[in-house]
């Protein structure tokens, strides 16, 4: 009773209403509502916000309330130790995903007709999307769904097209310039998202993601460019200052929600319930050896292939590791090995204390696209060809597991799991 804990604030994570009222500033429809910038917003049909290179705000200036077009008032949190501008950062999940991506597929279903793609085109993507579901890994929580039922996507589905599917799909598909903006934002957004990539190229999707907004006026015209898509020039400080995006994303919050939701099973006292079945769940399991280890085979069987050097190893289905799950089946058997090869399991092998995979390697490996960089810069390939021979490797090769989609020439474009749960 009597430890003491020093606690430190990271940052606040809202979408934009509710920042808005955390801060007691303009909202999101408001002429000077951008909460990092001094831009100052137009009508076009709607209040646009067209200038990217504004005048950034600073903690001070929003402690001295130095801009009467932004504040209503002075916030209740102010007396804390916390930066006002600095440590409220912007959620991607709503700014990015149900924000900007939503808006771009709408766009392209019923939008102006310089940018709206015909019933023929819609619906070929609509095939495309769904023929994938063999292949989308069992860490999605949804699997692609018909552009007919873009209004009910949830934000994973959103976050799955932008980062994964979109580029597939799209290709061929929509007009030159508006696939090229999108891989604009897509890139961006890998790059913002990978750990691996994050810190080394922050400033380039920063980059990208102002070329990004300035098309996106020249493509779909001044009124697009609203409250969430200006944003997007911000997100790339927001990662400087905090890590990957996932870092400060309200992906995990809304999970956990739903986890408590659960556990409420009536109308009355709902604190209490909380509490009480928080307490009786039990969180300190012993783990295995296994788990200890890093690696947890799961699903043993008896029906190979199994190299002659191994045939006293006993053989599984699943190896779960690091949060994500490899599997013999399609969709969750493509890992990249720390040779840089991209092969596909075909067997998991427990040898005494040893994981072993027996893999198949691509022969072929190069660039998926070239614009707005060379894909394979944010490991983003296209492969095509097994070399016919099985290996056998130590799990431990393993660097990543990948997102491996069929392409129209019987090839595949691969992309890294950014996300143990997405």
């Amino acid at each position: 009773m009597n430890d003491h804990y020093e606690v430190a604030i990271h940052s606040f994570v809202c979408d934009a209403p509710a920042r808005a009222m955390v801060k007691n500033v303009k909202g999101h429809s408001g002429y000077s509502a951008c909460d990092k910038c001094h831009v100052e917003g137009e009508w076009n049909q709607k209040v646009t916000f067209q200038e990217t290179n504004a005048p950034l705000r600073t903690d001070a200036e929003f402690a001295e309330m130095s801009d009467p077009d932004h504040h209503l008032g002075p916030s209740i949190i102010q007396c804390l130790p916390v930066g006002m501008v600095s440590q409220f950062p912007i959620d991607y999940m709503h700014l990015a995903c149900l924000g900007v991506m939503r808006r771009l597929l709408l766009c392209w279903l019923k939008g102006p007709l310089t940018v709206r793609l015909g019933t023929v085109f819609i619906n070929k993507i609509s095939d495309k999307l769904v023929s994938l579901t063999p292949y989308i890994p069992t860490e999605f929580a949804r699997k692609p769904r018909s552009l007919n039922e873009i209004m009910r996507w949830k934000a994973t589905e959103l976050r799955q097209f932008m980062l994964y599917t979109g580029p597939v799909v799209l290709k061929n598909v929509l007009p030159d310039s508006l696939y090229q903006n999108f891989l604009l934002f897509s890139v961006a957004m890998t790059i913002l998202l990978s750990h691996q990539l994050c810190g080394q190229f922050c400033s380039y999707a920063k980059q990208l993601l102002v070329v990004f907004v300035e098309n996106m006026k020249a493509l779909y015209g001044k009124e697009m460019i609203v409250y969430n898509v200006h944003g997007l020039i911000h997100l790339a400080d927001d990662a400087r200052n905090f890590g990957p995006l996932d870092n400060f994303s309200s992906f995990p919050f809304e999970n956990t929600l739903k986890g408590i939701k659960k556990l409420i099973h009536k109308p009355n006292f709902p604190l209490q319930q909380l509490a009480n079945r928080l307490a009786e769940q039990n969180f300190h399991i012993t783990p295995t050896t296994s788990q200890q280890e890093g690696f947890i085979p799961k699903k043993e069987h008896s029906f190979g292939p199994l190299p002659t050097a191994f045939r006293h190893a006993r053989q599984y289905k699943q190896l779960c590791f690091n949060g994500f799950c490899l599997s013999v089946d399609c969709g969750d058997n493509c890992v990249t090995l720390s040779s840089g090869s991209i092969c596909v399991v075909h067997n998991i092998l427990l040898d005494g204390s040893s994981v072993l995979l027996v893999v198949e390697i691509f022969e072929s490996c190069s660039s998926y696209f070239e614009y707005p960089l060379s894909s394979a810069d944010v490991n983003i390939m296209h492969v095509a060809r097994l070399c016919g021979m099985q290996q056998t490797v130590s799990a431990d090769e393993v660097v990543c597991k990948n997102v491996c989609l069929p392409t129209a020439d019987g090839s595949f474009a691969v992309f890294r799991l950014l996300h143990s749960t997405v």
